[in-house]
């Protein structure tokens, strides 16, 4: 199925196409990421109820945006090879800038979503 994009320009004048929109699917990859890096564990008896939850390292950020900018971006400069790699490379204004625009194309949709309920 092909998915409606957009095209933007980085500071730097990089083309970026981007989805316009991110599924339900692509949003639990991203969550699973968080879910997989976290320990939660319960006591529970007469005397004594606790629960810890504990994240095992904090690089699950990292692999959430990577994983969003594998999913959300299209193509940079017409190639749809080595996207995250490219993006990664760029200069940090370009990629905040990157950032930022998927940002926006993801808040919107989880926005949209709660206004239905």
């Amino acid at each position: 199925m092909d998915r409606e994009t957009t095209t933007t320009k980085t500071p730097s004048g990089a083309s970026i196409k981007i989805k316009t929109y991110i599924t339900g699917r692509e949003s639990e990859q991203i969550q699973d990421i968080l879910y997989k890096s976290m320990n939660l564990s319960a006591i529970a008896n007469e005397s004594n109820r606790e629960a810890n939850l504990n994240l095992n390292n904090g690089s699950f950020i990292t692999e959430q945006t990577h994983k969003t900018i594998e999913l959300m971006v299209v193509s940079v400069d017409d190639k749809t090879d080595k996207i995250l790699d490219t993006i990664l490379d760029m200069k940090q204004k370009d990629y905040l800038f990157v950032i930022s625009e998927i940002e926006k194309i993801t808040k919107d949709t989880q926005d949209a979503d709660v206004k239905k309920k």
